[in-house]
């Protein structure tokens, strides 16, 4: 026979499955460590703690852990305040200690100058690093003094490290000593044995993100090939925030390479892509790409101001200074292909009007390419001479016109003006030309929306006055565009929508936390920046950007601004969230299905462990089969103090052990004791703290007639020793596999309900027993109790709508299922299953019309249909009707 009941576990008790218990990992499968069994245990290497040991868990001095690769050389960023403090040793043997618990000690060395003129000395009197027979004290704290001795021998105590990393210790004169880049070692040990680790702390790249430009305007990063040597100061470098880079300061050398590698040339730089390696004493500090891009004519061309009284001239002389004026020093590369005069003849004639000149590149020289068209006029009379150029009420020929988009302002090309001081003849919108050109190159309008420097060329479109004469002009002014900019101190990340400050972690879950971060961009002038359209999230964990934050390890988060930008002294320490997700740590190990509790003959709890076998029933052990059983999947305690399931993915069994002997596998009764490790697809995910769990093989024998190997011997004995079930007649027998009657049935749910502590307004007659409200139920029957208690609560009513219950009658699976479904509504419980809940079964055909939504729920919540199908109107037996029953206790 069969349990058609599902295995579904929780922290109450294990829905019942087959004897062998299905686990996660088969102890045939299981890799077992290579040990030589004397018969009375395990012979090991003799070994200390220390021996062949290596540092295996750390955290980072800010109370997180450390999730870098400790197999592999640990750097910090100076002025992270991190460091290295170990947790965690592994000798050679595999032994693992915790420096805690094992109340290790732990020790640093660090670098010492060997006097106090090679250190370095701040402005303020706060010195950077340590210094040979200098004067400390931890965290300030006069009554905690160190002093160092001979240079870089001197080992120093957690504390002082701890002190020295956060920026809290002082010198002698109670001024601030700082961190400074170093090799460093964290030395773990007992006073006699010692293990140790180096890490190093290196300055944060300060050149990351810095570009190479030409001309004053830092923001134009556009470089245009111009015949001469850029790379020979005319090309400058900048920081990622637009901040110039200082020569003599910042960096002192160049070296200037081509694409191929090569030192490039000194003459002139032709278009291509380059490399500067800048440097500073020795050391390269920086490689900074850029690429050279040809002269377009068409985007890079010099703008063509009106002429007056035929100053350009006529033939070969305005030819080339047109070409000068448009192409400058590369005149040579390009020619005229075509110029229609005023006149409408070919050529320049000096006529008076428009003209209409065509310039394109002649070949020759593969740095210039393009073709443009220019229109000017030759003019009589220049407008600008009687005429002013004005912004608003401003007069701008000549000057600069600030636009601080901070401060909510725009440019507006419709306040651009000529006229004259007391605002007659004025010229304005259709009547003027408006050009604009950032660097070289000639920009929309619509770019001053952004910041930078531009040249705007206004050109009072050329007429002919009264007199016939040709009037115009064209005069320029600059426009500086100043950033909408945003300070340190408005911008907010949350985690889970509470301020998270500069940093935060969590733990792995396996989820995306990127979902959990948001961030908040003030707007100095009130409101705030948008998320999505005015800046953007860049992660980056270990240098690269990512898009989620899942596996753990550090991840660096940035607002990356789109319509504004940080001003120059904003650090990017202050638009950067640094979230941590530390391992999972697994500890409370135990058997999934194991509640924790040891039941005894009467029912009751016991110490919740193995230790106390001074009881006649063991709850949740693994029933004895007289072969291998197989190891129970596993379990720890998560962070709301639930045991969940451990995927048996993420670990191996090592070893198994009954007493002190290790076993291949698990046969006879008794404890048997699991050594477990993480396996390669836990990665650095987890942390395993507890290596070992217990498990026990029982025989289960609470009747006579119910004895293991038999499937239900232990659902059996949990049903009797949990008060659900009793045997016949007083016997100490059960008949398991006999079909059970009505009456039964009821006397079981009445058990599962607190039997005399069960709650109904049931009555008892003197004359008549038990008032059942059945008609065919004598009062004083054993079961007429439990039946009074069911038909009050309406968990049973007549049958077939009848004042009958035929009690000694044989109750088919879906009649106890409908028992359960009607206990569990009166229990409070909701029995309402999903649509599709039997869709699994292979025989939901043979479940009554009026029983289908009571078998649905019971086959959703795990009550039955374990072996994926249900017999609805199958007899069930005794055996049976406790798995359901203590499925149902399950839930």
């Amino acid at each position: 026979m069969t349990a058609c009941v599902n295995r579904k576990h929780t922290k109450k008790v294990a829905a019942v499955v087959t004897a062998s218990l299905v686990g996660a990992l088969s102890l045939g499968a299981a890799p077992v460590a290579a040990m030589a069994d004397t018969g009375t245990g395990i012979e090991t290497l003799a070994a200390s703690w220390a021996t062949g040991a290596k540092v295996t868990a750390a955290e980072d001095g800010k109370g997180a852990v450390f999730t870098g690769d400790l197999t592999k050389p640990v750097s910090f960023d100076l002025g992270s305040g991190k460091y290295l403090v170990p947790t965690e040793v592994t000798n050679q043997n595999g032994d693992v200690t915790d420096v805690l618990e094992a109340e290790l000690d732990v020790q640093y060395s660090m670098p010492v100058s060997s006097s106090s003129a090679s250190g370095v000395q701040n402005s303020d009197n706060s010195w950077n690093g340590l210094v040979n027979g200098g004067l400390y004290f931890i965290d300030g704290d006069s009554s905690k003094v160190v002093t160092t001795g001979t240079a870089n021998t001197q080992n120093f105590s957690a504390e002082f490290a701890a002190s020295y990393f956060a920026g809290t210790l002082t010198d002698g004169n109670h001024n601030p000593v700082h961190p400074v880049a170093g090799s460093y070692a964290a030395i773990v040990t007992d006073g006699t044995d010692s293990v140790k680790m180096n890490f190093s702390v290196a300055d944060e790249n300060p050149f990351s993100g810095a570009y190479a430009y030409a001309g004053a305007d830092s923001y134009n990063k556009e470089i245009v090939y111009d015949g001469t040597c850029l790379i020979d100061g005319d090309i400058q470098f900048a920081k990622a925030d637009g901040t110039k880079l200082t020569f003599g300061t910042d960096y002192d050398g160049v070296v200037w390479y081509k694409s191929d590698g090569t030192t490039a040339d000194t003459s002139a730089t032709p278009a291509g892509s380059y490399t500067a390696a800048l440097s500073k004493g020795s050391d390269v500090v920086a490689k900074i790409n850029f690429t050279v891009e040809k002269f377009d004519i068409s985007k890079h061309g010099g703008v063509v101001a009106d002429y007056f009284n035929n100053a350009l001239g006529t033939g070969d002389a305005a030819t080339s200074a047109l070409l000068s004026k448009v192409a400058g020093s590369l005149d040579t590369y390009f020619g005229i292909t075509d110029v229609t005069a005023p006149s409408g003849t070919k050529g320049f004639d000096g006529s008076y009007g428009e003209y209409t000149v065509t310039v394109k590149a002649k070949g020759g020289n593969s740095n210039v390419t393009g073709e443009a068209t220019f229109k000017f006029s030759n003019l009589n009379t220049d407008i600008f001479s009687t005429l002013d150029l004005y912004y608003g009420a401003s007069p701008v020929s000549g000057t600069t016109i600030n636009i601080n988009l901070t401060e909510g302002e725009s440019f507006d090309a419709s306040k651009i003006k000529v006229r004259k001081a007391d605002g007659s003849s004025v010229y304005a919108g259709d009547q003027l030309e408006v050009t604009y050109k950032q660097g070289s190159k000639t920009v929309d309008a619509s770019a001053l929306a952004n910041a930078g420097t531009y040249t705007v060329t206004v050109r009072v479109k050329p007429f002919q006055d009264e007199n016939g004469d040709w009037v115009g002009g064209t005069d320029t002014f600059t426009v500086k565009v100043n950033g909408n900019q945003a300070y340190g101190t408005n911008v907010s990340f949350y985690l889970d929508g509470e301020l998270a400050g500069a940093t935060d972690s969590v733990d792995y879950s396996g989820a995306d936390q990127l979902e959990r971060v948001s961030a908040k961009v003030a707007n100095p002038e009130g409101g705030s920046f948008e998320y999505g359209t005015d800046f953007s999230l860049e992660v980056k964990k270990d240098g690269k950007v990512v898009d989620s934050i899942v596996d753990a390890g550090e991840y660096e988060i940035t607002i990356k601004p789109v319509t504004f930008e940080f001003a120059s002294t904003v650090n990017k320490a202050d638009y950067t969230f640094t979230l941590t997700v530390n391992p999972l740590t697994v500890n409370d190990l135990k058997p999934y299905y194991y509640n924790g509790d040891d039941v005894d003959a009467a029912g009751e709890d016991s110490n919740g462990d193995f230790g106390n076998r001074g009881i006649s029933y063991v709850n949740d052990g693994v029933a004895w089969t007289g072969s291998a059983v197989e190891v129970p999947a596993l379990a720890y305690k998560n962070a709301d103090g639930d045991y969940v399931e451990l995927d048996s993915s993420l670990y191996n069994v090592v070893s198994i052990k009954k007493g002190t002997k290790t076993v291949k596998e698990a046969v006879d009764e008794g404890i048997y004791t699991v050594t477990v490790a993480l396996s390669d697809a836990a990665g650095s995910n987890y942390s395993l703290k507890a290596r070992t769990f217990e498990f026990e093989v029982v025989k289960y024998n609470p009747f006579d007639d119910v004895e293991s190997p038999a499937w239900y011997a232990s659902v059996i004995a949990d049903a009797k020793y949990t008060n659900v079930v009793n045997g016949i007649s007083g016997t100490n027998l059960y008949a398991p596999e006999a079909d059970i009657t009505r009456a039964d049935a009821i006397c079981i749910l009445f058990n599962l309900a607190g039997g005399d502590n069960a709650m109904g307004d049931y009555q008892y007659s003197e004359t008549t027993g038990w008032i059942t409200g059945f008609d065919d139920v004598d009062g004083h029957a054993y079961y007429a109790k439990a039946l009074a208690w069911a038909h009050s609560t309406g968990v049973a009513n007549g049958y077939a709508g009848t004042t009958s219950f035929r009690p000694e009658a044989k109750i088919t699976r879906e009649e106890f299922a409908s028992l359960l479904a009607n206990f569990a509504k009166v229990s409070g419980k909701d029995v309402d299953a999903a649509d599709g809940a039997l869709d699994g079964m292979s025989d939901a055909n043979t479940v009554s019309d009026w029983a289908e939504a009571n078998v649905a729920w019971a086959v959703e919540a795990g009550i039955m249909g374990n072996g994926g199908f249900v017999a609805g109107q199958s007899n069930i037996s005794r055996a049976e009707v406790a798995a359901m029953a203590m499925n149902y206790r399950a839930m």
